[in-house]
């Protein structure tokens, strides 16, 4: 399980790299993209440290993922049963997918079953 000395250590590199990256000449200096995703990880990470600051145990984190992956399967094997219904029949057949994701905040689940297994790495 992720400790708050590890994660505080991976936030203090991202901190270091883009204090090194501003160093460098402009042109040898990370793209606008790289930059944005080096500071939504580095928030993500904070978040997740104030997280462990509560002291979650090992146990709690493995209930709380297999409670996740649960509920995220039921919601994803009801898609077809909600594909007959009459609502699905009003929407784009392109967009009918990310609706339905989205009636059932589904991208929200998955993002906090993917937060829980990386806690729960090594």
């Amino acid at each position: 399980m992720k400790t708050i000395k590890a994660i505080q250590s991976e936030i203090d590199s991202i901190d270091n790299l883009i204090f090194e990256n501003a160093k460098l000449p402009e042109e040898r200096q990370f793209s606008e993209k790289k930059y944005k995703s080096l500071n939504k990880k580095q928030s993500t990470l904070r978040t997740i440290l104030e997280y462990l600051k509560t002291n979650p145990s090992e146990e709690f984190l493995k209930n709380d993922a297999d409670r996740l992956m649960k509920l995220i399967k039921s919601k994803e094997d009801y898609y077809p049963t909600w594909l007959k219904s009459v609502e699905a029949s009003r929407i784009e057949v392109d967009k009918q997918k990310s609706h339905y994701e989205g009636l059932f905040n589904l991208k929200h689940y998955r993002t906090l079953l993917k937060t829980t297994k990386y806690l729960l790495s090594d």
